[in-house]
């Protein structure tokens, strides 16, 4: 019973990790071909995976690309990398800059289809006290603005706000519809 249970925890693994590499080359190729979000996710894989897949230098060098990406799309108004742009900027994973960030927040308002991106960008600044004193209120009054909007990483950190810190399942899963609405398939778990 022993070597059964090891065989399938063995071939699980050997799964898991063929499985791990075949993601992440599928997600260089598309880097490669300048899909800011591909190189953002590589990044993502690489700063947070654990064991001989952690590579920080790797993650800081996707998420760099990303920047540059995100940053040509941006100067083209596009409203979307202006965020994406932002939400790098606040990262840890490179070098932080929050002022430069709610610039490009600001740019996002600039656009009539980019306010929930504004509203949601503003939403997590002041939500994590980044560059901007913290204010729950303010942030959460921000992302409900941004939701509203039908932007839906907003009804998701509302969602999350709700389950986490208020524990009202009740008002989270109301959230957590909505973003699973509007498309977001983590939301509908």
């Amino acid at each position: 019973m022993k070597k059964i249970c090891f065989l399938f925890v063995f071939f699980g693994i050997f799964a898991f990790a063929n499985e791990y590499q075949k993601i992440l080359k599928e997600l260089d190729i598309k880097c490669n071909n300048n899909e800011a979000i591909a190189c953002h996710q590589l990044g993502n894989l690489y700063f947070y995976s654990r064991g001989e897949n952690k590579n920080p230098q790797k993650a800081k060098m996707y998420c760099k690309k990303a920047q540059n990406i995100n940053q040509k799309l941006c100067e083209k108004n596009d409203y979307m990398a202006c965020y994406n742009l932002a939400m790098i900027l606040i990262d840890e994973k490179i070098e932080p800059n929050f002022q430069k960030a709610k610039e490009y927040i600001d740019k996002t308002c600039e656009f009539k289809d980019g306010l929930g991106a504004c509203y949601c960008g503003f939403g997590e600044l002041h939500r994590d006290g980044k560059g901007v004193k913290k204010d729950i209120g303010l942030a959460n009054s921000y992302f409900e603005k941004s939701c509203d909007l039908n932007f839906f990483p907003a009804c998701e950190y509302l969602g999350d706000y709700y389950r986490d810190k208020e524990q009202n399942l009740e008002i989270a899963k109301k959230y957590y519809k909505k973003s699973c609405d509007l498309g977001f398939e983590s939301s509908c778990e």
